[in-house]
C-alpha cells in the first residue's frame, strides 16, 4: 500500500537528487569548457602582446593582424559566453531547486484537502451562484477553490507558508528546527527572489528578512552581486532535503495518523538508504527527528529499535565511536528478537558472539536472508572477518561473494507491510 503523502515524499526526493547529480556533472563541465576557452583565447593572443614598463605602469597592447581578426572574435565571443554561462547555470539550479519545494508543497495541500475535505471549508474563497453554474458539478467547483487557495499560498513568502499551514491545522510551529535549516531555507529562498528579480543584486528587502530571522550576513551589503558556489548549492540541497522530509512526514503523521505505521517505516527506509549513500550527517539529522518524542511517542517498540540501530551505525560510520556505543548498550536487548541482537553484536564489534548468533539464527530468510547479509550497511565491517565468511559457508553452503551495495534499500517487513 503506497499513502499519497508517501507518493509526495519519493517524488520530491527523486527530483532534487537529480538537480544534485545534475548540478556537478554540468557545473564541471562548463567550468572545464570555461578554462579550455581562456586558455585558448590566450594563447592565440600571447604572440600579438606587447609590454612596456614605464615609471609608473605596465602597459600591455595588443596588434591583432587583420586576417586573424575574424578568429580573435570567435575565440573571445566563446570564451565570454562560457564566462557568463557558468554564474547564470549555477544560479538557475537554485531557482529549480526552490520551484521543486514549491510544487512539493503545493501537493502537500493537495494531499491534506483530498484527506481533509472540510479544511478547504476555512478558506475565504467564495464562489458566486453565476460563476457556481459553470462548473458540471460540485467535485469541479471544489477543485476550483482548491487550486485558488494554493495560488493564493504560494503568492505569500515561504515563511508565510508555514505559517498558513500552522493556523489551518491548528499545529505548533512547523518552523522549529534544532538545526540551521531554517535560516538557511529563508535566506536560500530569498536569494533564489534576488535571482530571478534582479540578478542576484543584493536589495534591502534581502537585508532585512535576512536580519529579521537572525541570519548572519558576512560582508554583505546593499549592491553587492551574489552567486552560488558549490558549497553553496550543497548546503541548499541538504538544507531542503531536511525541511521538505520533515514537513512533509509532519503533516502526513496529522492528517492521516491511522498510517503512522507506513510513516514510520518509510522514514526508516529513508535513513537507512541515506546511511547505504554514505550521506551520513543528513541521515543523522533525520534519525534525530524520527527518534524525537513527538515523532515517535505512538509508534512500535520494532519501529524504535529499528530506528535506534540505523541511529547508531550512522554515528559508528560517521565516526563517532564513543557515543554510538553508548547509545547501543544503554538499551536493554534481552527480550528483543534474534535480528536485532545480530545487529547490535554486529555494531559492537563482538564478532565471535555475531557467529554464534548468525549460526542460531540459520537460513531463514523471514529473518535474516542471504541478500540481507550482501546489501545491509550494518554489515560492511563484519563482511570482511574470519567470522562471517565461515557462517556463510556453513548456512548457505556458497562461498560468500561481496557485492556492490544496491541502488536503492528496501526492507524486507516493510515490503510485507505496504
Amino acid at each position: 500500500m503506497n499513502s499519497n503523502f508517501q507518493q509526495v515524499i519519493n517524488r520530491f526526493i527523486t527530483r532534487i537528487e537529480s538537480l544534485k547529480f545534475s548540478f556537478q556533472l554540468i557545473a564541471n563541465i562548463i567550468d572545464l569548457n570555461a578554462k579550455n576557452a581562456e586558455k585558448e583565447l590566450i594563447g592565440f593572443t600571447s604572440p600579438f602582446l606587447s609590454q612596456e614598463q614605464t615609471e609608473t605602469e605596465l602597459k600591455i597592447s595588443l596588434q591583432m593582424p587583420y586576417e586573424k581578426l575574424v578568429d580573435f572574435q570567435v575565440l573571445g565571443k566563446k570564451a565570454l559566453q562560457y564566462s557568463i554561462s557558468s554564474p547564470v547555470i549555477k544560479r538557475n539550479f537554485i531557482i529549480s531547486l526552490v520551484s521543486e519545494f514549491d510544487i512539493h508543497l503545493s501537493l502537500l495541500i493537495r494531499t491534506m484537502f483530498s484527506v481533509q475535505p472540510e479544511t478547504i471549508h476555512a478558506s475565504d474563497k467564495q464562489l458566486s451562484f453565476k460563476q457556481l453554474l459553470k462548473f458540471n458539478s460540485m467535485d469541479a467547483a471544489k477543485e476550483y477553490l482548491i487550486e485558488k487557495e494554493i495560488e493564493s499560498v504560494l503568492r505569500e513568502s515561504h515563511n508565510e507558508h508555514f505559517k498558513w499551514l500552522e493556523n489551518r491545522l491548528n499545529m505548533k510551529s512547523l518552523r522549529d528546527f534544532d538545526t540551521p535549516a531554517w535560516k538557511n531555507f529563508i535566506e536560500i529562498t530569498e536569494r533564489r527572489n534576488l535571482f530571478v528579480h534582479c540578478d542576484g543584486i543584493i536589495s534591502n528587502q534581502y537585508i532585512n528578512v535576512c536580519t529579521e530571522n537572525a541570519i548572519p550576513l558576512s560582508n554583505c551589503k546593499v549592491g553587492d552581486q551574489l552567486d552560488v558556489s558549490e558549497e553553496y548549492f550543497d548546503k541548499a540541497y541538504y538544507c531542503f532535503f531536511e525541511v521538505g522530509v520533515k514537513l512533509a512526514h509532519t503533516l502526513w503523521r496529522k492528517i492521516k495518523p491511522e498510517e503512522r505505521e507506513i510513516a514510520d517505516i518509510t522514514l526508516n527506509n529513508l535513513c537507512l538508504q541515506l546511511i547505504i549513500d554514505e550521506e551520513y550527517k543528513l541521515s543523522n539529522i533525520l534519525l534525530d527527528f524520527a527518534r524525537s518524542e513527538p515523532i515517535i511517542k505512538k509508534s512500535s517498540q520494532q519501529v524504535k529499535l529499528l530506528l535506534l540501530l540505523n541511529k547508531a551505525q550512522c554515528l559508528k560510520w560517521s565516526g563517532d565511536m564513543k557515543e554510538y556505543r553508548n547509545l547501543l548498550l544503554q538499551q536493554d536487548w534481552s527480550a528483543c528478537c534474534d535480528e536485532f541482537k545480530l545487529a547490535k553484536f554486529v555494531l559492537l564489534d563482538e564478532y565471535d558472539e555475531a557467529y554464534k548468533l548468525m549460526k542460531a539464527i540459520g537460513n531463514h530468510p523471514e529473518k535474516v536472508s542471504a541478500i540481507h547479509y550482501q546489501e545491509w550497511p550494518v554489515f560492511k565491517e563484519f563482511r570482511k572477518t574470519e567470522q562471517f565468511l565461515k557462517a556463510y559457508q556453513e548456512i548457505f553452503n556458497e562461498t560468500f561473494d561481496l557485492k556492490p551495495a544496491p541502488s536503492s534499500f528496501t526492507d524486507t517487513e516493510s515490503n510485507n507491510k505496504n
